[in-house]
C-alpha cells in the first residue's frame, strides 16, 4: 500500500537534527518538480579560461563534458525548479573559487523484496566528490538526455544514471515517495524516488562502471553497512527515509509484519538516529 510522503514530515526534525549542518531536508514530495531552463551560466574572463583548461583536462583522461543544471530559484517552491545550463569544466571552474554551484541531479534507492536487499553504491576512488563512500544510485540531469514528450524529467534521469551506473532498466509503475535534500558540502540538489523495486532475475546483470561497485546488501546487514564512516549524507538520508516509509507500511500491513518478521526497520531507524 502506497504510503501518503506528507507522512515523512513527522521524522523531518529528528532527521535535520541527525544530519546537522551537512545536508538540509527541503521537502518529502508525492509529485516531481518541473524544471525550467531559463538560460546560461555566465562565467567571467577567468573562469571560462580556467574551465577551457579543466576541458582539455577532462579529455585527456576520457572523461566526460557533460552540460548539467544549475537551480537558480528558491526553494520555496518545490513544484518548479528554474536552472541555468553549464558544463562540467565550467562547474570545475568555479570550484576552483571555493564555489558551489547548486547542482541538480536525481538518484533512486533500488530495492530487490524477493530476496531482501537494497541496491546501494560504492563510489569509486577517482570521483571528484565523495571518493570511496557508500551512496544510492544516481547523478546530475543532463538537459539534453533526460527528456520525455518535449520536456525535462527527472524520472527520466533516474532511469538514464541507473542503466548507466548498473546495467539495469527500471520502469515507474507507481510514482515513488521523493525526498529533495541539498548537500552543504558540494551544493548539490538531489531528488531522490524512495524504494524502486527491481526483480531478483534481474540482479545478476547487475554491472559496474567507472564511477563505482554496486553492492547488494541484505536487510539484515544494513545495520552494519550504515555504521560504516564513509557514507554519502544525502544517500544515507535516502536510505533513512526508506526505513521511515518501511515502518509505517509495516504497522499498516499485518501481510508485510510476517513477511519482514527478521527485520524491524522502526527498530533500527530509531537506533541510528539515536547514534
Amino acid at each position: 500500500m502506497p504510503i501518503d510522503p506528507a507522512l515523512l514530515q513527522t521524522h523531518r526534525p529528528e532527521f535535520q537534527h541527525y544530519f546537522g549542518d551537512t545536508l538540509e531536508f527541503i521537502a518529502f514530495l508525492a509529485i516531481a518538480p518541473r524544471i525550467k531552463i531559463t538560460g546560461r551560466i555566465s562565467l567571467s574572463v577567468a573562469e571560462l579560461a580556467a574551465s577551457q583548461q579543466h576541458a582539455l583536462r577532462l579529455a585527456t583522461i576520457n572523461r566526460p563534458d557533460d552540460p548539467h543544471l544549475i537551480v537558480t530559484s528558491t526553494l520555496s517552491n518545490t513544484s518548479c525548479l528554474e536552472v541555468e545550463e553549464i558544463n562540467f569544466s565550467g562547474i570545475c571552474s568555479l570550484r576552483d573559487q571555493a564555489q558551489q554551484p547548486a547542482i541538480l541531479s536525481a538518484s533512486a534507492l533500488l530495492v530487490c523484496e524477493e530476496t531482501q536487499e537494497l541496491i546501494l553504491h560504492r563510489r569509486s576512488e577517482s570521483v571528484v566528490t565523495h571518493p570511496n563512500h557508500w551512496h544510492v544510485i544516481g547523478g546530475a540531469m543532463h538537459p539534453q538526455l533526460d527528456l520525455d514528450q518535449g520536456q525535462l524529467s527527472l524520472f527520466k534521469t533516474i532511469q538514464r544514471e541507473v542503466q548507466e551506473e548498473t546495467g539495469l532498466m527500471i520502469e515507474f509503475d507507481n510514482i515513488p515517495a521523493l525526498s529533495l535534500v541539498r548537500e552543504s558540502s558540494n551544493g548539490f540538489i538531489q531528488c531522490a524516488a524512495i524504494g524502486i523495486e527491481i526483480s531478483a532475475k534481474t540482479l545478476d546483470d547487475i554491472q559496474d562502471n567507472w564511477e563505482g561497485h554496486t553492492v547488494r546488501i541484505p536487510f539484515t546487514d544494513l545495520a552494519t553497512c550504515l555504521r560504516e564512516p564513509l557514507w554519502v549524507p544525502s544517500g544515507k538520508a535516502h536510505v533513512l527515509t526508506w526505513l521511515a516509509l518501511r515502518a509505517m507500511q509495516t504497522l499498516d500491513d499485518r501481510q508485510f509484519q510476517e513477511k519482514n518478521r527478521r527485520f524491524n526497520a522502526g527498530e533500527l531507524l530509531a537506533e541510528v538516529l539515536r547514534d
